[in-house]
């Protein structure tokens, strides 16, 4: 069913995306999904956790070069599956156990590089918050016909440069 839902969404966006639709596609009746995954969010949440469980920062580096590989490797899955971001993120109160599991490992990182934990709170979220933009941006730009590769080495050129402002920042 996931992997389904997953296909279907990639096909149809956010806005094309509904239970009835995948029921269809599933060729099952659409109270077997509900039966199955509660309701849209959780079957959205579901979804995430899928494809979100294998973003994970590298095993080696410093803190701060493992931090920017976990925001590279998350970047690269919201790039693929840019319609599952929006839905996640309009979704009130939705938050994927595998995006709780991101956002700690961050978390994590940026107060073992030496931050604060106040500090390591803010860069979450300046970091996580530009990622989705960038990631969501470059996608839609995609679609309009735009270069693919413009967006992903801009975010390349400003992932790099918030890291330099973080690093001068804990010296």
């Amino acid at each position: 069913m996931l992997s389904t839902a997953i296909t279907l969404l990639g096909e149809t966006g956010a806005e094309g995306f509904t239970m009835r639709r995948l029921a269809a596609r599933l060729g099952i009746n659409p109270m077997t999904l509900y039966h199955h995954f509660g309701d849209r969010a959780q079957l959205i949440a579901a979804m995430a956790d899928r494809i979100h469980a294998g973003v994970a920062p590298p095993a080696a580096g410093s803190p701060l070069e493992r931090a920017e590989g976990l925001l590279r490797r998350y970047h690269a899955t919201i790039l693929r599956h840019p319609a599952l971001t929006l839905l996640v993120l309009t979704s009130p109160g939705l938050f994927p156990a595998q995006a709780r599991r991101i956002t700690d490992s961050l978390t994590g990182l940026l107060i073992a590089a030496g931050l604060a934990p106040q500090r390591a709170g803010l860069w979450l979220d300046i970091l996580v918050d530009f990622t989705h933009g960038a990631a969501l941006a470059t996608a839609m730009a995609a679609q309009s016909g735009a270069p693919e590769d413009a967006g992903a080495g801009r975010y390349d050129q400003a992932i790099a440069a918030l890291m330099a402002s973080l690093r001068a920042e804990i010296g």
